[in-house]
């Protein structure tokens, strides 16, 4: 019989023991409103103008609004930016995009190539962030600069948001270009 009550007491004092300390994980797939978009578009085309004029067309994929009014685009964005006479100066295309509404920033992520139209400037990153308000492009990662003279390589750049006054923050290398190459 004293088997029995070591068995009974044992028993309890785990059942008391684990029934006392209770670990409550998150479930990583739940979905909050933070993370939850509030509509989802295939195939969107976004138009920006300025008194009548078209100034950027924004064609993605995928594109998910949310509720605090910011926008991601995993699938794949090109965007088209037009100067004052209705001209495609600048085209960024990137694997994917996030906008955060309220620091009115945009960051395109993977495979980023950005193009100067009018001054044949080609850049080359892995991730590249547009801030709206100071209307200027910049990235810490590595780039690569094509123009019709140079091939501009290094780490880090700041530009207007036209990509015509790029600066490379740490250079690595240049390389000349000419007629005969």
């Amino acid at each position: 019989m004293s088997r029995f009550l070591y068995f009974v007491l044992f028993g309890s004092l785990c059942f008391s023991i684990g029934a006392c300390k209770k670990t409550k994980f998150a479930d990583p797939h739940k979905q909050t409103q933070e993370n939850t978009p509030i509509s989802v578009y295939s195939n969107s085309t976004i138009y920006y103008s300025k008194d009548a004029l078209l100034t950027a067309k924004i064609q993605a994929e995928t594109r998910m609004d949310y509720e605090n009014n910011d926008q991601k685009f995993p699938d794949g964005i090109f965007i088209e930016m037009f100067d004052e006479q209705g001209k495609l100066k600048t085209t960024l295309k990137a694997d994917s995009a996030i906008h955060n509404y309220k620091e009115q920033r945009y960051q395109a992520i993977g495979n980023v190539i950005v193009n100067n139209v009018q001054e044949q400037n080609e850049l080359k990153t892995v991730e590249l962030n547009w801030d709206k308000k100071t209307r200027k492009i910049y990235t810490d990662s590595a780039v690569v600069i094509t123009t019709p003279q140079n091939i501009l390589k290094g780490i880090g750049l700041v530009s207007d948001q036209e990509f015509k006054h790029p600066t490379i923050l740490e250079p690595t290398g240049t390389i000349s270009l000419s007629e005969n190459n």
